[in-house]
């Protein structure tokens, strides 16, 4: 050890001593006050409390206070930008599907700059501290020290980590996670889902979280065509191209009726641009035996091609649990409405999925490495993040250090490789007690957590405590005669936050750095005032202070004063209000919307409708037969021809496709259902289930393709949702092929007796959108005659839908004389059950407003966040569920509890007893929109 290290033990003895003799003071019944706790803030004389919150920040709210008790003033809006052209501009307005109103904050270099010190410079601030006396030339020395600290680490930030976004999980259900929209003319990327009782309810994007949870876990199979997924019986999840009711079904979709006619070739190019997790992502699809990659993180791909509309399921592989976020981007050419100036467009969005658990524990711990520093000595503060025993990926959220001494963040850093660093020279003199706060990124994927306290000696004159509050307000007058900014800045970003955040500002000259400062609050309006408290601030004039819950929204004056009373100086802050989670803004055309007529006759074909009379004569007999042509043919895209629905004690079965508008409603006898020539595949692989040669409808849509399936999500709600389609009897010229294949190749029957052939069972435990691969193996004429029952499995009791003819026109077969003995008779049996959905679901969106409404004044006036309800297994948000609701849709329900409904005096929805409970939160959207029977 040479001479310069010996003295630098030295030194660092007495302070090594010192530290331990306040330990020993803090854990011992010593008697007498420890001069080193001196200046630690008195929590009663305070009247503060600090709580580690759901986001992981802390809250902390003064009861001394002057003006309106409830402690947020009347804020006047804010104003607009030459009201005060020396203060900062207000906020710019958020997109309305951005959770968090604020834009990103800076990192690294977003506190106040140092200018080189000039020697005249160097020689006045000398002269001012020379002047001052004792504790205050300490204190002016040290933040001297502090402008010459070491540099601050890469991605830490002056700023309290940002808060936890809360955001809604997708899990479980059906989803067309990637779903293109034409909004106003512009192309966008959003989400859609089946959950709260709406079929392909939209959200924005960013706040959702899909999860595919530890049901999914499996392994990669043998065989050359997986080698991409990884070596055989290597560890994987999989969100499988066939509905699996254990996981989430995320899918693609071109449906937006907006889009339709509007793309250059009814065609749309999507890309994976970018995608980040533990592990990688493979995207593909299983064709009668064939495996097609289409995205991928590992390999460059080409953008895979959708028509428009179509609606496409594929595999979705991750090699690793964790957090997942995938950018795609999606490119079509787009049209006006009438055709002309084509133009390419393009749109992005970024896609979070957590796999594996959600809400998983965290444990924080965190080191300094220095306990005993001089007041201005560089410490740096390094935290472990773990979960589960592990280390926490990257990109989950940053870790925020706070002083619990004087409740001030000192700033925070990612959490990167399970660690978050962050150096700070800026601890002023006294007993320091730091703790490390992980603040997740999305609350319900990881939880909040923190370290125990780290006591840091700082070495020097400790700045006590002012032992009186301040019951003076700054006076609005001298208020007035600074300038915003000049002498205090905010540093939050943009000037704005929401009540219950914290503020991060900074003293913007020496006196007062290091010392205790009073902090008050003005709304624009004199009459509102409150103290936030003594705040002591760091060596280099920064400090926080969280902002009340409750408080109004508005632009307000963050004001200090010195301890003895001075004004400091001011700038302004903007409490904004918080965004909705998963909400999505209407697109300039939302209703429902018919294609053009171009699409419509290239999708379907109304042949008139035109009755023929005929006089048929059988030997001495006559009689006259009534021949009335379908009301439409369908060639191509999505039919879900088994579409059962239940409502007023009642179930029906019916068509529902999306070829000649969206989600429109037929009868069954009066929808021709064409397979078309070019369907045939003379070559169907042996071991295919109807090789070797026949028209095929294939598992995923082609766009050029008849795609029918069936749906049984209109059910829900009544509770009678475990739904059996039986297909009767079958009338053609050879058997009808049905059945699905599994993700890594082999068929699977998806009727209950494990048949490949109709007639037989269909059944949907659960509420279900389904489609299979169909094969006639000749052309003709096929009818299949169907029913279905729909069984509540809470009551069992069952519901039975009337017999309905289905007709295929396989080939270029002629249909001849097929409608003659085909006669629509339940139309208007149909069509009231449909207005008695409609009206039902309507009466729970208007309760379930009203209700939010509510939840959002009490939450105002409490100024605390409302409980919510458990989540349910089918990721529909939080549960609850309740009778009245559902005896409103099986028409048991008086008039009392209709009004009771429609006051909003209810938050209702019929359950899936044993299955699921879904509740109607969130119903911001009305039911798909049900076209006119035919």
């Amino acid at each position: 050890m040479n001479d310069t290290h010996r003295a630098a033990s030295r030194r660092r003895i007495p302070r090594l001593l010192a530290a331990i003799g306040a330990l020993c003071i803090a854990i011992g019944p010593v008697g007498g006050a420890s001069p080193a706790l001196a200046d630690a803030p008195d929590p009663v004389a305070l009247e503060t409390t600090s709580e580690i919150g759901a986001a992981g920040t802390a809250s902390e709210e003064s009861v001394a206070e002057t003006g309106n008790e409830d402690g947020g003033g009347e804020a006047e809006p804010a104003p607009d930008a030459g009201a005060d052209p020396a203060s900062a501009e207000p906020a710019p307005a958020p997109e309305p599907e951005e959770l968090d109103p604020r834009p990103a904050e800076p990192v690294a270099d977003d506190a106040e700059a140092v200018a080189p010190e000039t020697d005249g410079a160097r020689a006045a601030a000398e002269s001012q501290t020379q002047s001052q006396p004792g504790p205050e030339r300490a204190r002016a020395a040290q933040s001297q020290k502090t402008s010459a600290a070491a540099s601050a680490l890469p991605g830490q930030s002056r700023l309290p980590a940002p808060s936890s976004q809360t955001r809604r999980a997708i899990a479980n259900v059906h989803t067309d996670t990637v779903s293109v929209y034409l909004d106003g003319g512009k192309l966008n990327l959003q989400s859609k889902a089946d959950v709260d009782g709406v079929i392909g309810k939209r959200f924005a994007t960013q706040g959702l979280v899909f999860h595919l949870s530890d049901a999914g876990r499996t392994t990669v199979p043998s065989g050359s065509a997986y080698r991409f997924l990884g070596a055989a019986g290597d560890e994987l999840w999989l969100a499988p191209q066939i509905q699996n009711p254990r996981v989430i079904w995320p899918g693609f979709s071109t449906e937006d009726p907006n889009l339709r006619g509007r793309a250059k070739g009814d065609a749309v190019r999507i890309r994976l641009v970018k995608a980040e997790g533990p592990g990688k992502v493979e995207l593909f699809l299983t064709e009668l035996g064939d495996v097609r990659r289409t995205f991928s993180s590992s390999s460059s791909l080409s953008a895979w091609s959708t028509g428009v509309p179509q609606h496409t399921h594929m595999n979705w592989a991750f090699t690793a649990p964790g957090i997942y976020r995938l950018t795609f981007e999606a490119e079509a050419t787009v049209t006006t409405s009438s055709g002309k100036n084509p133009k390419k467009q393009t749109a992005e969005n970024t896609y979070t999925f957590a796999v594996g658990g959600l809400d998983l524990p965290t444990a924080t711990s965190f080191e300094a490495d220095d306990v005993t520093p001089e007041a201005g000595d560089p410490v740096t503060l390094t935290a472990s993040v773990r979960q589960a025993g592990a280390a926490l990926p990257d990109d989950v959220g940053a870790v925020q250090f706070r002083d619990a001494s004087r409740n001030v963040v000192l700033g925070h850093a990612p959490v990167v490789d399970g660690t978050a660093a962050l150096r700070t020279s800026a601890l002023p003199s006294g007993q320091r007690r730091i703790v490390a706060e992980f603040v997740p990124a999305i609350s319900n994927t990881h939880r909040a957590s923190a370290s125990e306290e780290l006591p840091i000696l700082v070495g020097g004159d400790a700045a006590p405590r002012p032992a009186a509050d301040d019951a003076r307000a700054p006076a609005t007058s001298a208020l007035d005669a600074v300038v915003a900014g000049s002498g205090v800045r905010i540093l939050t970003a943009a000037k704005t936050l929401v009540a219950g955040e914290t503020a991060t500002a900074q003293l913007r000259g020496a006196p007062s750095r290091g010392d205790w400062v009073s902090v008050w609050l003005h709304a624009q309006s004199t009459s509102s005032r409150k103290w936030l408290g003594w705040v002591h601030t760091d060596l280099d004039g920064s400090f926080t202070v969280p902002i009340a819950k409750g408080t109004a929204t508005g632009t307000y004056r963050l004001a200090l004063k010195d301890r003895d009373g001075a004004l400091l100086g001011w700038d302004r802050l903007i409490v904004g209000s918080p965004s909705s989670a998963g909400t999505v803004p209407k697109s300039p055309s939302t209703g429902k919307k018919k294609p053009s007529k171009k699409s419509a006759k290239k999708a379907g074909s109304k042949p008139g409708r035109t009755t023929t009379t005929t006089v048929v004569t059988r030997g001495s007999r006559s009689y006259t037969r009534v021949c009335t042509p379908p009301a439409v043919t369908l060639d191509r895209g999505h039919v879900d021809a088994f579409n059962v629905s239940a409502a007023n004690g009642r179930a029906v079965l019916q068509v529902k496709e999306d070829v000649t508008g969206s989600q429109v409603i037929r009868e069954a006898e009066s929808v021709l259902l064409k397979v078309k020539e070019a369907a045939y595949n003379p070559r169907i692989p042996a071991g295919v289930p109807g090789s070797p040669s026949g028209y095929v409808l294939p598992l995923t849509q082609d766009q050029s393709l008849l795609w029918p399936g069936w749906d049984t999500n209109r059910t829900t709600i009544s509770g009678y949702s475990d739904v059996s389609i039986h297909v009767r009897s079958v009338d053609g010229p050879a058997k009808v092929y049905i059945y699905t294949q599994e993700s890594f190749g082999g068929w699977k029957p998806l009727l209950t007796n494990k048949s490949f052939t109709l007639p037989g069972t269909l059944r949907e435990r659960t509420p279900a959108h389904t489609h299979a691969q169909w094969v006639f193996p000749k052309k003709g004429i096929y009818t299949l005659t169907v029913n279905a029952v729909a069984k509540n499995p809470k009551n069992g009791k069952s519901l039975t839908t009337a017999t309905h003819t289905y007709v295929f026109q396989v080939g270029d077969a002629p249909l001849g004389d097929t409608f003659c003995t085909i006669v629509p008779t339940a139309a208007a049996e149909g069509a009231e059950v449909n207005r008695a959905e409609r009206r039902a679901t309507a009466a729970a969106i208007s309760a379930e407003q009203a209700e939010n409404r509510k939840r959002a004044r009490e939450q105002a006036e409490s100024g605390t966040a409302l409980p919510a309800g458990p989540s349910d297994p089918f990721g529909s948000g939080p549960g609850g569920g309740a009778a009245p609701l559902e005896a409103l849709l099986r028409g048991e329900a008086g008039p009392e509890l209709v009004a009771g409904i429609v006051g909003g005096g209810l938050l209702v929805l019929g359950g899936i007893a044993g299955v699921t409970v879904w509740w109607v939160r969130r119903l911001g959207a009305g039911p798909p929109t049900v076209g006119s029977m035919a």
